[in-house]
This record gives structure tokens, sequence and C-alpha cells, in this order.
């Protein structure tokens, strides 16, 4: 298992499994609602307003608890390790640490495909 901090995105995906998820719902309090009229109120625009406040009581009224993907029949939780989710994640861990020396893993020799597409990096 990846050593983790609360505060890694990447990292704080991973399950006991070994495994990462798509991601861990937080609850979106008064200071989510807060933080999110300040952003708003920024930006000086009625119809910025408006759509903004319109998109977050949409997410909050329609949040599901569980994930449909469109790859499997059976929907399944949001914090359920799966394949996609997995390798996305390590290879984003994979090419940060080859932008970034001082990770943990640039000591390590990854591999990465040798023509463009998913898994192709050229650091």
């Amino acid at each position: 298992m990846l050593p983790t901090r609360d505060d890694d995105g990447t990292l704080a995906n991973q399950n006991p499994d070994g495994g990462f998820c798509w991601g861990r719902p937080r609850p979106f309090g008064r200071k989510g609602y807060g933080r999110l009229a300040g952003d708003i109120f920024r930006h000086r625009s009625p119809v910025y307003w408006y759509l903004s406040w319109r998109a977050a009581l949409a997410i909050q009224i329609r949040r599901r608890p569980q994930l449909h993907t469109g790859w499997a029949d059976q929907p399944r939780d949001w914090t359920e390790s799966s394949i996609f989710d997995t390798w996305f994640r390590c290879l984003t861990i994979a090419e940060i640490s080859q932008v970034l020396t001082d990770s943990p893993y640039a000591q390590l020799n990854w591999q990465y495909l040798s023509v463009p597409g998913l898994g192709w990096f050229s650091p």
C-alpha cells in the first residue's frame, strides 16, 4: 500500500485492498456553501451567480449513493475499488514522479508505451 497523507488527492482514494476508488464523497455543509457563495460573488455576474447556484443545488439534490459507469450492468459504490480507477491513479503517480524528482517514487523504473495513447508519457 502506498504511503498516504490526508491532503493528497490521489493517494487519499486508495482502499485497504490496495486498489483505488473513483472518489470519496464529502459532505457539503455550511462552510462549503459559504465558500461557494464567496467564489460566486467575486465574479460580479448575475448570470454566473444564477448558473452556479443552480448547478450546486442540482448536484446536491441528485447525489446518488452508487456510480453508474456504463462499463458494467450493475452500479457500484463510489468508494469501491475498480480496475480503471486503480490503473488511472497509478499512471498519475508514475507521471508525477517523473516530473517531480523529489517524489519518493522517482527512483522507480517506470515503463511507458512507446506510442501516443493511454499510458504514453514522454518526460
